[in-house]
């Protein structure tokens, strides 16, 4: 009986270093394929994307697009209604190269509760808007619980697209 225990336990050994094998075998060939496609294109100016295939073909014309909008600083005002009455606040945008590099809120409300929140807002816009193109930011909706301020915000961000365009 031992004999025949041995002789089973040989056999899976055996069995399961050959699936080890194959299975090695499948990967390095994945492997070879994935070295060869990128040998192949060493010269090409392609875009490798973040899975590891070849992406499209650079164009020389999406290199030097034209901006959309003019480098600079904007201002505009914004308006909005709270429980308190009207509300306002001023954004103040930086732009380079149709993208947001700084912004800055000024309030403008009498009211603690209405300060407060457009304070919020000031206090959490930036982290959402700067490094983001001007053309993508629409509807920030609420920002740090505040939820009124967003509206006014958008109203002066669409006023300053008009005003940095080129």
């Amino acid at each position: 009986m031992k004999k025949s225990n041995f002789t089973v336990l040989l056999s899976l050994f055996v069995l399961s270093s050959l699936l080890f094998v194959a299975c090695e075998k499948d990967e390095l060939d994945e492997d070879m394929e994935e070295d060869e496609l990128m040998e192949s294109h060493e010269n090409d100016d392609v875009i490798i994307e973040p899975d590891g295939k070849p992406g499209d073909k650079i164009d020389e014309a999406d290199e030097a697009q034209p901006t959309t909008y003019k480098d600079g600083s904007y201002s505009s005002v914004g308006n909005y209604n709270s429980p308190a009455g009207p509300e306002e606040v001023t954004v103040n945008l930086t732009v380079n190269e149709d993208i947001v590099t700084a912004v800055t809120i000024t309030t403008g409300s009498a009211n603690d509760v209405s300060v407060k929140h457009q304070e919020l807002f000031s206090d959490g816009i930036a982290s959402l808007v700067n490094g983001v193109a001007l053309d993508e930011i629409d509807n920030v909706g609420a920002v740090n619980g505040s939820s009124l301020t967003g509206a006014a915000f958008d109203e002066a961000v669409a006023a300053i697209k008009t005003q940095a365009l080129n």
